[in-house]
């Protein structure tokens, strides 16, 4: 569901690759714990003023899957602004 309408770059310099939203796992801490809203506004006030995603969300690959480890704030603001192409950067991988 997007929520804001304003054009915003997802095209952040540490980007190693792209993932649709779908692909990316969040893992339960992330989601039984949101961001309090303040740094959520922090942030999106932050992307509203330079137009663009800053950073790009860290995931590792865990069993071909990528799971989000770092700036979940981000990865909810690429969500809530409609962008389909997540930029993603990879810090390890583990196979079972």
């Amino acid at each position: 569901m997007i929520l804001f309408k304003s054009k915003i770059k997802a095209k952040p310099l540490d980007t190693e690759f792209y993932l649709n939203a779908n692909e990316i796992i969040v893992p339960t801490d992330f989601l039984t714990s949101p961001p309090h809203f303040s740094k959520y506004r922090q942030y999106r006030n932050q992307t509203e003023k330079s137009r663009e995603i800053d950073k790009a969300i860290v995931v590792k690959e865990i069993n071909h899957k990528y799971v989000i480890v770092d700036c979940y704030i981000r990865y909810l603001l690429c969500r809530d602004y409609g962008i389909d192409k997540i930029p993603c950067r990879l810090i390890g991988k583990e196979d079972s």
